[in-house]
């Protein structure tokens, strides 16, 4: 009776052992582009998707606003009718929407105060596509075989 209660504790644990193995092993679930204190969340954008682009400006003095462009046009913050967009923590954020495929070249300005000089960061060049038939994979736990769907439902 009691080897019998070892073995399955011993069968638990392995798999408990190789689920944890297999998901350590999967691929994280997605990585920034970046460059130059210009960073755009996720490495795969698509076209009517929203994103988000933060700047990180603690190596400019005196930066008290962040201007976001994608190519030649300014990136206005929803619901704001100018692109600029506070500074808090050293950094600033903006949630960008493309809206056509192709590259989009992201630069953001940030803009010294007291008369200091403004500073040009990025570029990041963003390859937006067509989002994919059925919806964006994220790299999720649901693409590891025969449990992915079961980690899935587990938030997993």
């Amino acid at each position: 009776m009691n080897n019998t209660r070892i073995r399955r504790a011993g069968i638990g644990i392995t798999g408990f052992a190789m689920v944890a193995a297999m998901m350590i092993g999967a691929p994280s679930a997605s990585a920034d582009l970046s460059g130059n204190s210009v960073t755009v969340a996720s490495n795969s954008h698509y076209a009517n998707q929203t994103y988000t682009i933060t700047a990180d400006v603690s190596s400019v003095a005196s930066c008290w606003m962040v201007w976001f462009y994608d190519g030649n046009t300014a990136i206005i913050p929803p619901g704001e009718n100018a692109p600029g967009v506070l500074t808090k923590n050293n950094a600033a954020s903006v949630q960008w929407t493309p809206t056509t495929t192709g590259t989009h070249t992201i630069t953001a300005v940030a803009m010294a105060n007291n008369g200091g000089q403004n500073v040009g960061l990025g570029p990041v060049n963003v390859q937006v596509t067509t989002a994919p038939a059925g919806g964006t994979d994220t790299g999720s736990a649901d693409s590891i075989p025969v449990i992915g769907g079961i980690l899935k439902t587990l938030g997993l």
